[in-house]
């Protein structure tokens, strides 16, 4: 079976500040694009792990033009409700929203509610809550898999290869290998940037493959944004077992498999029956028939109607705001240089508010008053 990840979608009609080029259209000829490439490789579903839309309530005019999109893909999306999707990071919200109304309508499948069972795989999904990352719950199976079937995590989180070096929550994928329930992949969103794919021992064997090809538009002027390029992910999973003759139920070697251009002959060595497979079979390519275990492949592709970051993002206002900043610590520092007398005296401030608004002198009094005991409390002396 193939799927095709992308990573969040982010879905939306006004443009982000850091986008100079018209964001609408370059978000719509994205998504075309996974369209042509889930056709071109036949695909089974597209898989978008989470904030399919920018905000839970858009513009109808918007929820109609993404579910044209959707339509026009031709393929199955099974999803999973990112933060953007929900208010107030909320799965019991998910009824008021945009994300739900799709879901609501078969126009999705969302994966958090309804696990998909196909061929040789289990894929199993977990929203965006509050709670996400405070463990590894979202990040592992619930679904028990059959031997021989391949399960899949969707989730929706700050799953990362390394710390962050600051506060802020999040998940290892060493973590989530070390779990008896690691599954055997784990697909993931909300990490704009991504991590690609990444292939990690499992502690109850085998290994985990871990997949976030990073967001599908770039929003903000962040200089890892400006970088990277737009990708999605193929994903192939196969039995590993060898086919067997429709006849006589033999076992048909690899070996004597034919690509014929249109698929692949084989021979039946038994029974001289002659069976034939698709290029897009269920067995997939015949040098993997014969590995007796599941066979997990994948390859990132850049989109290429994606243009350079520097083309289509802009840091103007991200400069701008370093340059109110740097004003702002330049006149804190000539308020430390000068000295509270001249610059903070509360009392001068208070009288001069008094004048202004020609209040009675009792109220400028007891204000001061005030103002005095609460400096004595807090341990300011006389200052």
């Amino acid at each position: 079976m193939k799927l095709l990840i992308t990573g969040d979608w982010h879905y939306r009609a006004n443009p982000p500040r850091a986008r100079k080029d018209n964001f609408q259209e370059t978000l719509n000829a994205k998504l075309a694009e996974v369209g042509e490439i889930a056709r071109r490789e036949k695909v089974s579903a597209i898989i978008v792990p989470g904030d399919v839309f920018d905000s839970p309530n858009p513009a109808y005019s918007t929820l109609t033009e993404l579910e044209r999109i959707i339509r026009d893909m031709g393929r199955e999306i099974w999803a999973v409700p990112g933060n953007h999707d929900e208010f107030g990071h909320s799965l019991e919200s998910l009824s008021r929203t945009a994300y739900g109304h799709l879901a609501g309508t078969g126009t999705i499948t969302d994966l958090a509610r309804k696990p998909v069972i196909a061929g040789c795989l289990t894929v199993e999904g977990n929203g965006f809550s509050a709670n996400t990352d405070n463990g590894i719950d979202d990040y592992i199976k619930k679904c028990n898999a059959q031997p021989g079937v391949v399960s899949i995590v969707v989730a929706h989180g700050m799953l990362l290869e390394r710390p962050t070096g600051f506060e802020i929550k999040h998940t290892l994928l060493s973590d989530v290998a070390k779990h008896l329930n690691c599954p055997d992949v784990l697909i993931c969103g909300h990490e704009h940037l991504g991590f690609g794919v990444k292939r990690l021992p499992r502690a109850k064997g085998g290994e985990l493959v871990a997949i976030n090809p990073g967001a599908l538009v770039r929003l903000s002027a962040h200089p890892g944004e400006i970088e990277r390029m737009p990708q999605v992910c193929l994903l192939e999973i196969y039995p590993g077992v060898l086919p067997t003759c429709s006849n006589c139920e033999a076992s048909l070697p690899s070996e004597l498999a034919k690509d014929t251009g249109e698929g692949y002959l084989v021979v039946c060595p038994t029974c001289k029956e002659k069976m034939w497979f698709s290029h897009d079979s269920e067995y997939g390519p015949p040098e993997v028939w014969h590995m007796g275990e599941p066979v997990i492949e994948t390859t990132l592709i850049p989109l290429s109607c994606a243009r350079p970051g520097h083309e289509v993002l802009s840091r103007q206002h991200i400069e701008a705001q370093a340059d109110r900043d740097a004003k702002m610590s330049e006149f804190l520092g000539l308020l430390a240089q000068e000295g509270e007398a001249r610059f903070l005296d509360i009392q001068a401030i208070a009288e001069g508010i008094a004048k202004n608004e020609k209040l009675p002198r009792p109220v400028v009094d007891e204000a001061l008053r005030r103002i005095a005991e609460a400096r004595e409390a807090l341990g300011g002396g006389s200052r």
